[in-house]
C-alpha cells in the first residue's frame, strides 16, 4: 500500500467497497478511477500530496491486500505490537 525512500514514505490509497457489492458497480467504479488516472492534473495532485498513484484490476487490489495483510500481520507478530 504504499512505500518508503529515503526515509518518506509513500502511500497508495486503494478504493474500498463492502463484501458482495454488484460486480456491474465494481467494474463501473474501477473504470472510472483507472480513468481519472490517465488525468495528468489527477496524478500530479496525487503525486504532489506524497502519495503514489495506482490504478488496476479489482484482482490485483485483491491480491495486494492479501500480501499486505500478511506482511504487516507478521510484522506485528513478530514485534509483540498490540493496540493501546
Amino acid at each position: 500500500m504504499g512505500r518508503c525512500v529515503e526515509n518518506r514514505c509513500r502511500q497508495r490509497w486503494p478504493n474500498n467497497a463492502p463484501p458482495g457489492l454488484s460486480p456491474d458497480i465494481v467494474k463501473k467504479a474501477n473504470g472510472a478511477l483507472n480513468t481519472a488516472l490517465k488525468d495528468l492534473s489527477v496524478v500530479k495532485s496525487i503525486v504532489d500530496r506524497g502519495d503514489e498513484p495506482g490504478g488496476g484490476t479489482p484482482e490485483q487490489f485483491a491480491t495486494l491486500t492479501r500480501t499486505h495483510y500478511k506482511m504487516w500481520g507478521d510484522v506485528v507478530k513478530a514485534n509483540n505490537i498490540t493496540a493501546d
